[in-house]
């Protein structure tokens, strides 16, 4: 027998009442005088005798009524086999996954439409009194009502109306949850259901020793869905660049299984037409890097969508990219016409791309993104500080005029990256030296090769400035120790050379012209997210010539996104996105650029734990492959005899009132 309530045997103790007041209430016998006592010996031992064993019967009755009291407010249930006329109220708490490995598919069907049919099975498992709560989880685990219910067609109606996430998978946590839940429950049963492909990657295996104290007392079924070890692969990131109607979009495949994919045919599409394709090999277990150029772009096109033929788990098999802005970057060309040729000739072999301005000294230009100070030997340093105080970059390369003037120096004051200590070999090609990068993942390298015998290293400089850091700056580049090819310092980089090919072969480099291109971009004022991960909200800062227009951002089946401007009209701020994919940002009707929605990259794995570790975790837990119901039946036990023992109570309560009325002596 189990008591649900075993606190409640204190009251036991009342038990000594009766017996207490048995003791306390006998009466002394008192003296009288009689001629004779000979048949007054003889009624006195029968009454003795009948009172005697009138005072143990309701002393045993009243003893038996409280202690009947006390097994009711104790709960006792019996352990045994649940028979056809026995009743089973139980506690049900079941956790339902709903993360993004639930969309995978297998030969049953989409994971998470299995899950729904155990769902299914566990709601013809309520009995009448049964109590029930609902648990979904992904990252984040919340139950569904807001308290137990007790109506089973509710229950059903939640199961039904449950839908798969885009989430990652915190299986832990949702335990934990789930737990919280159930322990401050009071139910003959209490019984926790995992409905879960079991995704090892969403246990942190570290912390799942403390799960089994959690889970402790409770009847725990494990109910798996989907295949163990499905195979998949997923992209883990992408970005692109685009230079007028071409680019080209780079990114990482995952392959997740223990078999490589031979020649993967990755299509880019943009507007619903195929823009690019590559062929790739993945490899088993690796990260794969695919690199496919694009063609044939419209001023429409504000990102492209890469995509690979589907696996076990379709949706992450293709991937939004947005670019970086369809807007023409505004460019301010400050120096002499001679140090221009190189820097206007490539920013004008993309039409459309770039908008220029040249100033000698940098006056008037006000509307520039970003300023390329090219060995000026005077810098309106107003105009200068101007710029950079309303968020614009600079990129200054230093030559023989601005080294011998300071001119770029003295204009930026505080805000330079470093100091000019003046320059370093000569003209004549005796020597030279070679850029080397120490940060690959500098915004001006990214995508180009940086290793030893690449394009960007091959360039030779002959003469080139020397530079002291100053503090807070970093070199993602240098010539050679103690000689920083770049110095970088907010949104102002110093580049150590001029950009005019006479004493550097660099501007007639393969890689000259997405450096620059992505240099410039990356100092602009106009940076924004490019992605967001789907689930959380996308935030951008409004530019000016936007204030005071109507905005709308629309997701990839044209739907609008709600979303609210902050910072007293600066900034746009959207609800957290539902879905992957490509997000349009409209200004006045007109689509102005793009924001793609991300998947995590922790549900690539589908591998699932094993039942063994199913069963570590919460040691007397069940795995449930077959039947559920059966499983149920065969473990659910009796019912709770509290109303029985109530009903006792009063019936001996009852009976000791007979007995007390019927053995009262009558009066003369």
């Amino acid at each position: 027998m189990t008591f649900l309530s075993p606190f409640a045997w204190l009251a036991a103790l009342a038990a000594a009442v009766p017996l207490l007041v048995h003791l306390f209430s006998r009466r002394k016998a008192r003296r009288e005088a009689f001629p004779t006592v000979r048949f007054l010996r003889q009624v006195h031992r029968q009454e003795v005798r009948r009172l005697r064993l009138r005072e143990w019967l309701l002393l045993l009755l009243r003893t038996l009524a409280v202690l009947s009291l006390a097994l009711a407010f104790a709960r006792p249930a019996l352990q045994g086999t649940r028979g056809a006329a026995s009743r089973a109220p139980a506690t049900v708490v079941a956790l339902v996954d709903r993360s993004l490995s639930m969309r995978a598919t297998g030969p049953k069907g989409a994971r998470f439409e299995e899950s729904r049919g155990r769902l299914r099975e566990l709601a013809g498992l309520l009995e009448p009194g049964s109590e029930s709560q609902i648990v979904a989880f992904d990252s984040h685990a919340s139950g569904v009502f807001e308290d137990f219910t007790h109506d089973p067609a509710r229950f059903r109606s939640a199961v039904q109306s449950l839908r798969p996430g885009y989430g990652g998978t915190d299986l832990g946590g949702a335990l934990r949850e789930g737990a919280r839940w159930l322990s401050g429950r009071r139910g003959l049963h209490r019984e926790f259901y995992v409905f879960s492909d079991m995704q090892a990657a969403g246990l942190d295996s570290s912390r799942a020793g403390s799960l089994a104290a959690a889970l402790r007392g409770f009847d725990v079924y494990w109910v798996p869905v989907g295949s163990r070890d499905a195979a998949n692969a997923a992209w883990t990131w992408a970005e692109a660049t685009r230079l007028g109607e071409a680019g080209e979009v780079t990114g990482e495949v995952r392959n997740a299984s223990d078999e490589p994919r031979r020649g993967a045919l990755v299509e880019a599409v943009a507007g619903g037409r195929m823009v690019g394709a590559a062929r790739v090999d993945l490899a088993a277990r690796a990260d794969t890097r695919v690199q496919v150029p694009v063609h044939g772009l419209n001023a429409g096109d504000l990102g492209v969508t890469l995509r690979f033929p589907h696996d076990a788990l379709e949706d992450d098999d293709h991937v939004a990219v947005a670019f970086p802005s369809t807007r023409a970057l505004r460019v301010a060309l400050v120096g002499p016409d001679a140090q221009r040729i190189y820097v206007q000739a490539a920013l004008q072999a993309a039409p459309g791309a770039f908008e220029i301005q040249d100033s000698p000294d940098g006056s008037g230009t006000v509307t520039a993104d970003v300023w390329a100070l090219l060995d000026p030997e005077r810098v309106n340093a107003a105009s200068l500080r101007a710029h950079l105080a309303r968020g614009g970059g600079v990129l200054a390369a230093l030559g023989p005029a601005s080294v011998a003037t300071h001119a770029v120096e003295l204009a930026l004051g505080d805000l330079s990256p470093g100091s000019v200590q003046g320059m370093e070999g000569d003209s004549t090609g005796r020597s030279f030296a070679r850029l080397r990068v120490l940060d690959p993942g500098h915004a001006g390298f990214r995508g180009l090769a940086v290793r030893r015998g690449s394009e960007l290293s091959s360039a030779k400089f002959l003469c080139v400035a020397r530079i002291r850091p100053a503090a807070g700056a970093t070199a993602p580049a240098e010539f050679g120790p103690d000689l920083p090819a770049m110095v970088e310092r907010g949104h102002v980089l110093l580049f150590a050379g001029p950009l005019d090919a006479t004493w550097n072969d660099f501007p007639l480099s393969p890689t000259f012209v997405p450096w620059l291109y992505q240099a410039l971009e990356a100092l602009a004022s106009r940076t924004r997210p490019l992605s967001v991960e789907v689930g959380r909200r996308w935030v951008r800062p409004v530019p000016a010539e936007w204030k005071g227009l109507p905005l709308k951002l629309t997701d990839p089946d044209a739907r609008e996104v709600p979303g609210e401007l902050t910072q007293g009209g600066t900034e746009l701020r959207s609800v957290p996105l539902e879905r992957p994919g490509l997000y349009t940002l409209q200004a006045a009707g007109s689509a102005v650029e793009a924001v793609a929605g991300t998947l995590p990259d922790g549900e690539i794995d589908l591998r699932s734990l094993p039942p063994a570790a199913l069963r570590n975790i919460a040691p007397q837990s069940v795995v449930v492959e077959g039947s559920l119901r059966e499983a149920v039946l065969r473990r659910r036990f009796g019912r709770e005899l509290w109303r029985e023992f109530l009903l006792a109570a009063l019936v001996l309560f009852l009976l000791e009132t007979a007995v007390a009325r019927m053995t009262v002596a009558p009066r003369e």
